[in-house]
């Protein structure tokens, strides 16, 4: 998870998933991820980053509220992906679904 979603968490996907995550668009313009998607996976790293804080640096504190900020944001970020119901943004998430099972990979034959 963490793999394919750090391909899409900046201003637009990585260019080794670019055609895998494109969709119908037959040009070879670059692939902005949805906004949702965005949020979903920084979202993803920066709560990881956190609990790995947690786990391993002992001098690292989380206050109560930064805690419950960051809870918050992954609540949002939840509840956008839910709500992201357009075709393009189903197709979307199904194609990074795809690269989650896939390890972040994309193997091409040839």
């Amino acid at each position: 998870m963490k793999t394919a979603l750090g391909k899409i968490e900046g201003r637009r996907v990585d260019p080794s998933v670019e055609e895998f995550l494109r969709g119908d668009i037959a040009m070879a313009a670059p692939v902005a991820p949805p906004a949702f998607a965005q949020a979903m996976a920084k979202a993803f790293r920066d709560a990881q980053a956190k609990r790995h804080d947690a786990d391993y640096d002992l001098n690292t504190r989380l206050s109560e509220q930064d805690a419950k900020l960051l809870i918050a944001r992954v609540r949002r970020a939840i509840e956008a992906w839910r709500g992201a119901k357009t075709l393009a943004d189903t197709d979307f998430k199904h194609a990074l679904c795809m690269l989650m099972l896939l390890k972040g990979v994309i193997r091409r034959e040839g």
